[in-house]
């Protein structure tokens, strides 16, 4: 089981997404300002973040939905408050 939440900007316009496979493990993907969205490149890229154990700083702007995911993962797969 996935959990999927899709990063949006002002305009509700998708620019990335946060991805949760399991307990402690959550990846993200967030588009390049210069590049098109590609929901299932975005999907990819957070998927092997989150599978692999990407260990790199989270971006300021995403911090929020990056830890809010974190929350909610470890409701689901296990240890909930």
């Amino acid at each position: 089981m996935l959990l999927t939440r899709y990063i949006r900007d002002s305009h509700r316009k998708p620019i990335g997404v946060v991805m949760s496979t399991g307990l402690n493990e959550v990846g993200y993907s967030l588009c390049n300002k210069k590049d098109a969205w590609d929901k299932e490149k975005g999907k990819m890229i957070a998927f092997r973040r989150a599978t692999g154990g990407f260990n790199h700083p989270i971006p300021d702007s995403i911090y929020i939905d990056y830890y809010s995911m974190v929350d909610r993962s470890d409701r689901y797969f296990g240890y909930g408050y």
